[in-house]
């Protein structure tokens, strides 16, 4: 009570000052819990996006192995690069069976894959393109590269619906006509209505594709169905509008069908080759970070590794946050570094004042006393 009470009498004695470092009091107190509120609003949208996001996992060549087995273990730009050991070291592709045989492992919740290949149009098929010059170079002129044995369209074989992840999740939805059965063999394609409208296409029409290798090597599609995709626009910037296969090619220009009917194209036709991907659905991180350990205990080598496409776009996505949770914790530093600096200053100059008073002459203070 005695020490409330010389509290009390003590901030009564300096009104002035007591009043301002109880507003800088109030000030770092709320600038503190605006900064705290938005570090934690940024934890807590990274975490709800990380929890709604389904993981999806691939397994690909180890490059940044590859090329450090290429230098020899020496650091970067130093001695010789040794291309052959690269490209050992990058292995090939893992087979179907290979693919299959990691999909049993316990934290794979399912499995599908896709088969892609580049390929020509043949006969009176054009390639949707927005330019007037339909050359290489022009493709080359807008940021892409030209290379050999890209083709004008990529034409993709889906083992299953759920492959068929643009379809899925919306981006993808038919205009006309219907989906190819699962897992049909026969010679069935859909098409974009942007290619449709294009090359004056129909549901029931055939288009003849050929390959980048060969123009006498050609392959009959029917068209069964023609869809929209919402995002075309927004891919093709982003591929560079014009081109073959990879980034190269604009998102009109992709021909789905059923894997079972591209692997048929390319075993028939040698000069179309095949690209294979497979895909695991494992669902949440934990999940994710199980199946690396339990590929690499199933038998999976050192020259490949365990990648995720959905992981890497949440992490590009939620980089914002990041930055905003750290401006917060920077604001939040130098908030209080102000305060106690302005606190300590003020505390500094009460003191001086006090210890003058104390010093003062008895008949200064007398005389002050009788004015």
């Amino acid at each position: 009570m005695l020490t409330l009470k010389y509290a009390l009498r003590n901030v009564s004695r300096s009104k002035g000052r007591s009043i301002l470092i109880g507003i800088i009091i109030v000030i770092i107190a709320f600038s503190v819990c605006i900064g705290l509120c938005i570090r934690q609003s940024a934890a807590d949208a990274k975490e709800a996006a990380l929890s709604e996001l389904t993981i999806t996992a691939q397994i690909s060549p180890d490059r940044q192995a590859a090329m450090e087995k290429g230098r020899g273990g020496q650091p970067p730009g130093e001695g010789t690069f040794d291309k052959d050991a690269m490209r050992d070291a990058m292995g090939t592709a893992l087979t179907l069976e290979e693919l299959q045989k990691y999909a049993a492992a316990d934290s794979v919740q399912n499995f599908y894959y896709t088969l892609s290949a580049s390929v020509n149009g043949s006969g009176s098929l054009e390639a949707y393109s927005t330019s007037s010059d339909d050359s290489d170079d022009a493709a080359a002129s807008k940021g892409g590269m030209a290379r050999p044995d890209s083709g004008d369209f990529t034409i993709t074989g889906y083992s299953s619906d759920d492959a068929m992840t643009d379809f899925v999740d919306g981006t993808c939805t038919m205009e006309d006509g219907s989906v190819f059965e699962e897992g049909t063999s026969e010679a069935v394609c859909i098409i974009s209505n942007e290619l449709a409208e294009y090359n004056n296409l129909k549901v029931g029409d055939s288009i003849k594709i050929a390959s980048t290798e060969d123009e006498d090597d050609t392959y009959k599609l029917k068209i069964v169905g023609i869809y929209a995709n919402s995002q075309a626009s927004t891919q093709a910037e982003h591929m560079g509008g014009r081109g073959g296969f990879g980034g190269f090619s604009d998102p009109a220009n992709n021909i789905y069908t059923s894997y079972n009917a591209l692997l048929a194209i390319t075993e028939k036709h040698d000069t179309i080759t095949g690209r294979l991907n497979g895909t695991y659905v494992v669902g949440d991180l934990a999940s994710y970070e199980s199946f690396g350990k339990e590929v690499k205990e199933m038998g999976l080598s050192d020259e490949y590794t365990v990648s995720s496409s959905d992981l890497t776009m949440y992490e590009q996505s939620a980089r914002p946050l990041e930055n905003l949770a750290k401006f917060a914790g920077y604001f939040l530093i130098v908030i209080l570094l102000i305060g106690a600096i302005i606190l300590i200053v003020l505390n500094i100059f009460a003191n001086a004042i006090h210890l003058g008073n104390i010093h003062r002459p008895l008949k200064q203070q007398k005389s002050m006393h009788t004015y």
